[in-house]
């Protein structure tokens, strides 16, 4: 994570977002955040609907079913990996980013229980 934020936005603030999971949430995490004054925020357990990063992921798991018989060695996976996260269309990220209020809705008129997204 932090070579992202030292090469992106170092001179501007940011808040980093997590799902929630174990390894993001364990005693030996969280005082890591907080020795390196890493802002955060809290989010619901298991929120897939909110978790815009689960939309380009599915891209990139499809995407990267095509790479199979490419893939021999960890290091090719991070590279096919790597290819296809940056090959996703800025536009495709934006809009993501512009859905995050209608998803805060949907999941608020839905109780917490699973929308469209």
């Amino acid at each position: 994570m932090w070579p992202v934020v030292a090469k992106h936005s170092a001179e501007q603030p940011f808040i980093f977002q997590d799902d929630n999971a174990p390894a993001h949430s364990s005693k030996f995490t969280r005082d890591w955040k907080t020795e390196n004054a890493i802002p955060g925020m809290t989010w619901p357990v298991q929120s897939p609907d909110l978790n815009i990063i689960e939309n380009a992921w599915c891209i990139i798991k499809l995407k990267l079913q095509s790479d199979v018989a490419m893939i021999k060695m960890h290091a090719d996976l991070i590279d096919s990996v790597c290819r296809l996260w940056i090959s996703l269309p800025v536009g495709y990220i934006r809009n993501l980013y512009a859905s995050i209020p209608c998803r805060l809705r949907s999941v608020i008129i839905a109780k917490g229980y699973p929308t469209k997204y």
